[in-house]
């Protein structure tokens, strides 16, 4: 499905509703990759209280039964230090029949019991392993984690999925740079885990950084029609408006939807067609 026909469809089902909810439940990571926004974030360290993640689950228990959503419990972090996490996806489950969960790791972290409870939960849609780098040098220099301890992870969640049929999609994902490594990744992925998918994704600017000048699409954002929820509560702006800066509330004051269906929130999944119209989308770089 093209981009656009797929905004198209958000506006004719998600008007009042957001397609995507995303959750950082703990500002941490311990990854230093070079191309992330977490070594700048001043919320280092901060956790979502569990009676907010009570909130948001309570709210989403609300949403209509016959559309589904999509639940991601990642931000600017590492999802699997926050050790709530694999209880949170078996509430949502139980709770949300109608939600899928998206999740993006390093891979790091996991360990064997996480990996079986992300396949056995029921509602996974999709884990993206986010490795980046396909040689040691490579990889410990601009994500700064040890190389073969991530491999050997990879290789018993590989192992794992190869056992067991499974109903979502795996990927291991690279930001990519234009040059022949992003095909050597390609490569090396589909040799190494051909179970899972390969992916390479654009580069793009996050909204805090002063190269975030791009000429953005003359049609509209899906991420207009997604909630992206901080650590410290701030509702970002986008997936990319790392710091907050652009928040459009807090979850602990207001609702999602009270948040989502404010007039000038409301005009960008209704009325609004292009990014060119809407600042800070009128500098953005990124196709997400």
């Amino acid at each position: 499905m093209e981009y656009a026909d797929y905004k198209n469809l958000l506006t004719g089902r998600y008007t009042e509703y957001p397609a995507a909810i995303s959750v950082e439940t703990l500002c941490l990571c311990n990854a230093n990759c070079t191309f992330c926004a977490y070594r700048g974030v001043k919320r280092k360290g901060t956790k979502l209280p569990d009676e907010l993640i009570r909130k948001i689950i309570d709210e989403l228990r609300d949403f209509p039964g016959d559309i589904p959503f999509l639940f991601v419990p990642c931000r600017v972090n590492e999802p699997f230090l926050d050790r709530r996490l694999t209880g949170i996806l078996e509430e949502v489950a139980q709770h949300l029949p109608n939600v899928k969960v998206n999740l993006f790791t390093n891979g790091s972290v996991w360990s064997k019991e996480d990996m079986a409870k992300v396949i056995d939960v029921g509602n996974t849609n999709l884990v993206n392993i986010s490795f980046n780098y396909h040689t040691k040098k490579e990889y410990e220099v601009n994500m700064g984690l040890p190389y073969e301890l991530v491999l050997d992870k990879v290789d018993t969640f590989h192992s794992l999925m190869r056992d067991r049929r499974f109903p979502f999609s795996v990927k291991v994902s690279r930001v990519g740079d234009g040059t022949e490594q992003d095909q050597a990744f390609y490569d090396f992925v589909d040799r190494r885990w051909p179970g899972f998918k390969s992916a390479v994704h654009p580069h793009f600017h996050w909204i805090s950084s002063s190269g975030a000048n791009g000429d953005s699409d003359v049609f509209a954002c899906i991420q207009w029609f997604r909630i992206n929820i901080l650590a410290d509560g701030q509702v970002a702006f986008c997936c990319i408006d790392d710091h907050g800066a652009h928040a459009l509330g807090n979850i602990r004051t207001h609702s999602m939807l009270e948040i989502y269906n404010a007039p000038q929130n409301r005009a960008r999944h209704q009325v609004l067609t292009s990014r060119k119209q809407v600042t800070p989308c009128c500098r953005c770089d990124c196709h997400q």
